[in-house]
């Protein structure tokens, strides 16, 4: 990674999303789901219903009030943290990034500031769905990278 010799994430959002991380992950690391529903999704949709308003969100008043972003989401070991954004809109129909249709973001470093050292790595993005938990892997949609290589002079 030298100059503007650094991956470039390139990505449009359909929807919106609450949450949007990127993750560094080792190459060899299984960043796919087999499913996309988790088994707390699954036992939700299986108990409303037999609720009496089955309106109800599976997310606490206290989760729309102060966000709890998962910690530990999901069973993909992460190296460290390289964005996270809060609240992304939705990208438009245009052709060009400077008219909304679709973001870029340059991977240079660690979210924290520190140097990414050399290695093989894949990058972790997930986006929340709009109305779903933090804190559950399956609330997540997620794609990984092909493998990258990160070699410093």
């Amino acid at each position: 990674m030298n100059g503007t010799d650094t991956p470039t994430v390139i990505y449009r959002l359909v929807m919106g999303t609450p949450l949007l991380r990127m993750d560094l992950i080792d190459s060899n690391a299984n960043g796919t789901r087999a499913s996309r529903r988790s088994d707390d999704e699954i036992e939700f949709a299986q108990h409303a219903n037999q609720l009496t308003n089955p309106s109800i969100s599976k997310r606490s008043v206290m989760d729309w009030v102060s966000s709890k972003v998962c910690q530990n989401c999901g069973s993909v070991e992460t190296l460290g943290l390289l964005v996270e954004r809060e609240y992304v809109a939705r990208n438009t129909i245009a052709p060009t990034a400077r008219a909304g249709g679709y973001s870029t973001v340059n991977i240079r470093q660690f979210a924290n500031g520190t140097a990414i050292p050399n290695g093989s790595y894949r990058i972790m993005v997930r986006a929340l769905k709009i109305t779903g938990n933090p804190q559950f892997e399956g609330d997540y949609e997620m794609w990984t990278s092909p493998e990258l290589q990160v070699k410093r002079p």
